[in-house]
């Protein structure tokens, strides 16, 4: 989760970096993308939604949206800045500079803006955050780098948000926001603290409210000395296992653990993934759907400077024997004039990734490789990190 700001690279190993972080990305055909163009421009921030096409993999721009806050042109590169609800009937983007949440109503609303959302506990800054909502659509929650916390907001009946509570993990302050994600299962919220090197557990009680469970630490491996920072988060579609992202261009690897029906993670197992392309920097992951205690995973590799190319890793995810889980293929992609690329979405026949600073990438599936590569330009984006599908 290193980020950017501003077109400049604010080097430092120990920041951060999944849309609604939603419980989990099934392979069911998405039709629509929508992006956080994060403009840094007063005012001037905006979300774009496109039409996606599952049979070409071109993304059609289809109509704009202007949030009325303010990006920071970079942010957290695994952060989940757009959130759409299950039922298509609201969307939320993250307005990180004018700390604010723009809310609008969903397509059947004709996409009409509703307000901006603030809380003087709920801050994200130069470092940006996440959004994850309860599988009731009820709530929404934010991850927040500048205030160092979660939030909670409630989701009244016609979109408009209400800070509710904030809780600060027991594991510490920590630049929030890169790993963020609802259990399929909408029992518990993951939250990965990169800083300290741990993700922690939050089960979501009836009311929406959150219990914080404890902190799981993932930098005991000798690779560790030198520092490991748990990034995006996947959580298998069985709820039994998850992925995580290790934000490290020194080491190149992520995290694999097993996690019980109340969020309690345990195994953690180093997974190398070390690879002939040379790609480097992980930072987001998306699981297929379970079978038999095993799927298939993509790993956004975000690159950080020339000379450490970014790309998407794909590999295979053993739920009972995690060291067994491998590399499957890599996929170096070239898109981005920059090397700087953030969220990764499965969207059925298609990954997408966004790639810094204005484009959205698709590569189609061939079984365990990725196959033909489509490029579709998003004009209004200026730091394209982060997006949302449905």
């Amino acid at each position: 989760m290193q980020r950017i700001s501003f077109l400049l690279m604010i080097i430092t190993l120990v920041l951060m970096t999944t849309m609604m972080a939603p419980a989990q990305d099934s392979a069911k055909s998405l039709t629509t993308i929508i992006t956080d163009d994060d403009n840094s421009n007063s005012g001037a921030n905006t979300a774009t939604v496109f039409s996606f096409n599952s049979k070409t993999g071109v993304a059609k721009q289809t109509r704009v949206l202007q949030t009325g806050g303010t990006g920071t042109s970079g942010g957290l590169f695994a952060a989940h800045e757009v959130a759409v609800k299950s039922d298509q009937a609201c969307v939320f983007v993250l307005d990180a500079d004018s700390n604010d949440i723009a809310a609008f109503q969903g397509p059947s609303g004709n996409y009409a803006k509703v307000g901006n959302y603030t809380s003087s506990n709920s801050l994200w800054n130069d470092g940006g955050g996440s959004l994850a909502l309860a599988r009731d659509g009820k709530a929404l929650y934010s991850a927040n780098s500048e205030s160092e916390n979660i939030s909670e907001w409630t989701i009244n009946s016609d979109c408009s948000l209400t800070h509710l509570n904030d809780y600060v993990p027991s594991g510490g302050a920590d630049e929030f926001g890169p790993g963020f994600i609802v259990s399929p299962n909408g029992k518990y919220l993951l939250v990965s603290a990169a800083r300290d090197g741990y993700v922690e557990t939050f089960i979501i009680n009836k009311d929406d409210s959150l219990t914080d469970v404890a902190p799981y630490y993932f930098t005991s491996f000798p690779e560790c000395s030198n520092g490991c920072w748990p990034s995006g988060i996947a959580i298998a579609s069985d709820g039994k296992a998850i992925v995580v992202a290790n934000a490290n261009i020194a080491i190149t690897n992520m995290f694999a653990a097993n996690v019980d029906c109340a969020g309690k993670i345990t195994n953690q197992t180093l997974i190398d993934l070390s690879n002939g392309e040379g790609l480097l920097n992980p930072e987001a992951p998306v699981l297929d759907d379970s079978k038999a205690g095993t799927a298939q995973g993509y790993m956004s590799m975000a690159g950080w400077s020339d000379g450490l190319p970014a790309g998407i890793i794909v590999f295979s995810l053993n739920e009972k024997k995690l060291g067994k889980s491998k590399i499957l293929s890599v996929t170096r992609n070239y898109a981005s004039p920059e090397p700087f690329y953030g969220n990764i979405r499965n969207m059925g026949t298609w990954i997408i990734q966004a790639a810094y600073p204005n484009t959205i990438s698709a590569f189609q599936i061939k079984c365990t490789k990725l196959g033909k590569q489509v490029n579709s330009n998003d004009p209004q984006g200026v730091a394209l990190l982060s997006f949302d599908a449905f």
